[in-house]
């Protein structure tokens, strides 16, 4: 049974960003097309456990927790922190936003210099 997405991003989660934070995983982010495990309701924001295979030229992708994922176009791809993962889990922010809460961290930081 596979669950369809749009807006899709592959999430690749590292301790910390820099030159040499540790790769921990690879996530996808996507909003719900279609459902046929009946799991999600349709445009529901939906983060995935951890990838471990691609297939179909990069639209279709197995988790972990064996589940199948399928997306409407090729998948953004996008850097983040463990903390900024558990961070968008637990608020079901899209991945746009926590570029935009970057943005403003970073604009907070250039006022205070």
């Amino acid at each position: 049974m596979i669950t369809e997405l749009d807006k899709t991003v592959c999430l690749h989660v590292y301790d910390y960003l820099s030159s040499d934070g540790e790769y921990l995983d690879t996530i996808l982010y996507g909003e719900v097309v279609f459902d046929e495990t009946q799991r999600f309701a349709v445009h529901e924001r939906v983060y995935t456990s951890p990838l471990v295979k691609q297939e179909h030229q990069q639209t279709c992708f197995l988790t972990r927790s064996n589940r199948i994922y399928c997306t409407t176009e090729l998948p953004k791809n996008m850097a983040i922190t463990l903390h900024e993962w558990r961070w968008l889990r637990r608020h079901l922010f899209s991945p746009d936003e926590l570029l935009a809460f970057r943005a403003i961290i970073q604009l907070g930081f250039k006022q205070n210099k």
